[in-house]
């Protein structure tokens, strides 16, 4: 399930619907500066930078549309590297995660989530003129997989690498994870469906091959 994660002790949720407003007590979320996001952009389509620099996304609009009920003179997009995300915020170099998140047990002890708003899986993700060869797990045997360092899909390489038999690289950014299996140096890449989905859409070299479905995103 995916959300927006918040630091529990940084930020109070009063509501977010109809005319209802977060509200922000003390100096960690100042009422006249920009609302201080992060995400790791160029993980599309959540979070993505345009040739001129400006950054879009699904994400990043919920984001800014959190700023304006807010009453904050908008928002500050913050690039992080997924695998550094949460020491961010624990760091309080930004008030909250709009990644999208994925809600874990683990990350339910340290952080308070919105209410998760889409129900997803893993997408694997591979050249089309390879795709029907990629069934399932089992067809990864002796594959190179690639994943965004620190990500669900990289919990999951991990504990599955042994059991189906395939190596894992791991990159900072998951269009880098892509761009390896685009190029033949990786024959799939494992993110999150919605994503492997929009990178199918927008290369047509690509194609999900399958998704699984592990109750963890």
């Amino acid at each position: 399930m995916l959300a927006i994660a918040l630091l529990l002790l940084l930020l109070s949720l009063a509501g977010f619907g109809g005319n209802r407003v977060w509200a922000q007590t003390g100096a960690d979320h100042p009422a006249d500066q920009p609302l201080k996001i992060a995400a790791d952009v160029g993980f599309a389509p959540f979070a993505m930078r345009l040739p001129s620099g400006e950054v879009q996304g699904f994400s990043v609009d919920v984001g800014k549309e959190i700023a304006k009920r807010l009453g904050r003179p908008g928002a500050e997009i913050i690039d992080v590297n997924w695998s550094a995300i949460f020491a961010g915020l624990f760091a309080k170099r930004y008030e909250f995660i709009i990644a999208p998140t994925n809600i874990t047990p683990e990350r339910a002890e340290r952080m308070l989530f919105t209410e998760g708003y889409m129900q997803t899986g893993l997408g694997f993700l591979t050249r089309k003129a390879v795709a029907a060869q990629y069934k399932g797990p089992e067809d990864l045997k002796g594959k190179t997989v690639t994943v965004n360092n620190g990500s669900v899909s990289d919990t999951w390489a991990t504990e599955n690498a042994a059991r189906y038999g395939f190596k894992i690289q791991r990159y900072d950014k998951n269009a880098d994870a892509i761009q390896a299996v685009v190029t033949g140096r990786a024959d799939v890449n494992i993110a999150d469906l919605p994503a492997s989905q929009y990178a199918a859409t927008q290369q047509p070299l690509l194609k999900v091959a399958f998704p699984v479905y592990t109750g963890r995103n």
